[in-house]
């Protein structure tokens, strides 16, 4: 597949761990398995979100910041600070996406979450969050994360049967 425009640089992705090291252990597989699909991600620790040194993402030619986070404390609030933080520094197209690792449906509230953190995408599993930035280094912009939350939410509602 071909690249979007922009996303030809050496490291178009940024794979960010949330705040812990098991965020960053996270933030590492991912990068990991990007670069077995073929695109280059560079893994940083939840130190580059720290106040002293976010600031240092505004140079980055990454077209996109994926957030890690396992779920262990780190709630909406949180994340939402941090997408703002990254909104005002991160150049207008730079494509935001959290991967909230979290199995616990009601952990994770998905619909929840995403109302409340503005990100530009939402994965709860490796697979999701290879997929959207495969869709995106081709050009394909991904849904709004919390419209894919909805979408996913309604889906699992509708395929439950109910007793007669």
């Amino acid at each position: 597949k071909s690249l979007a425009p922009g996303w030809g640089v050496d490291t178009p992705i940024l794979s960010v761990g949330g705040r812990t090291s098991l965020d960053e252990a996270a933030a590492l597989a991912l990068g990991r398995a990007l670069d077995k699909r073929g695109l280059k991600a560079k893994v940083l620790s939840p130190d580059a979100l720290a106040a002293g040194t976010i600031d240092r993402l505004g140079d980055t030619p990454a077209k996109l910041v994926c957030l890690s986070y396992l779920g262990f404390g780190s709630g909406p609030v949180e994340i939402r600070y941090v997408v703002r933080r990254l909104r005002r520094i991160l150049p207008k197209d730079t494509l935001i996406l959290v991967a909230y690792w979290d199995r616990d449906e009601e952990a994770a509230a998905e619909s929840k979450l995403l109302d409340v953190v503005h990100a530009d995408a939402y994965a709860s599993t490796l697979h999701e969050a290879v997929r959207i930035c495969e869709d995106a280094a081709t050009g394909k912009r991904p849904r709004a994360a919390h419209e894919a939350a909805r979408t996913k939410a309604e889906t699992e509602r509708s395929s439950i049967s109910t007793p007669d």
